[in-house]
């Protein structure tokens, strides 16, 4: 049986990853749980994720909100927002059955704040030692085939690049905190 799912916003193109890994023959928190972790790992883990059950109460404010969705599970719809900072209140029941979160954030009861992705400890180093290299960025002639701090910054910004390539000195990287 497959996943019902509705897209509205995929700027990161994982409405299929998404679907394809959710399985709504698992009990109704395990549903819950996986469609925030499905989420959360296929966008990277480089933004927040809210899944929450749409028949209660809530009341959100999220910036760059990157992919929305619903999924329904035996006629429960959640909504599935990945996004990079914002606000959230859950007006209804708690527990995993009614909503999951991850991402970095602060909660106080039913109220989430999250907050932005942390950068990356290589990313911030090669931006505080190359900081002309953030505006030669931004102009199509400075961009060359060569392998350059500039070309390191531009790959390391987008993650296409493995960490190996990067001096042991420079390499650390923070992960989400659950």
């Amino acid at each position: 049986m497959a996943v019902n799912l509705n897209i509205n916003v995929d700027v990161l193109k994982i409405a299929d990853a998404i679907a394809s890994a959710v399985n709504p023959n698992q009990g109704r928190d395990g549903f819950v749980k996986n469609l925030m972790e499905t989420s959360f790992h296929n966008a990277g883990r480089r933004y927040n994720v809210m899944v929450f059950n749409l028949s209660q109460g809530y009341k959100y404010k999220f910036k760059s909100i990157v992919f929305y969705g619903s999924a329904v599970w035996k006629g429960i719809t959640y909504g599935i927002w990945i996004f990079k900072s914002g606000e959230f209140t859950n007006k209804g029941d708690g527990g995993w059955i009614n909503w999951a979160f991850r991402g970095w954030f602060d909660r106080d009861g039913g109220f989430v704040k999250f907050k932005n992705p942390p950068r990356s400890r290589a990313i911030s180093i090669l931006e505080a030692t190359f900081p002309e290299l953030i505006l030669e960025a931004t102009s199509p002639e400075s961009i060359s085939e060569e392998v350059s701090p500039k070309s390191i910054l531009e790959a390391a910004l987008f993650e296409s690049i493995p960490a190996e390539t990067f001096p042991e000195s420079i390499v650390e990287t923070t992960e989400p905190v659950m």
